[in-house]
């Protein structure tokens, strides 16, 4: 998903890398519904200057643990 605000991609990756792909995290899906996922692959390129991209691919979870 392209990113305008660097600050905020910066927050995304950090986000991820946080996590390191085990623990699980609610997100809204295109569709609506709000579901548990992990993401252990993503990834930013700069495209222009001021705009980066980020690929993520997300997989879903049973739930979050407590």
């Amino acid at each position: 998903f392209p990113v305008t605000i660097i600050a905020t991609a910066n927050t995304i990756m950090a986000f991820f890398k946080a996590r390191q792909g085990r623990e699980s995290f609610w997100w809204t899906t295109p569709n609506g519904d709000t579901l548990a996922f992990v993401c252990s692959t993503f990834s930013k390129t700069i495209d222009d200057v001021g705009k980066e991209t980020i690929s993520a691919e997300f997989k879903q979870v049973p739930e979050i643990p407590v």
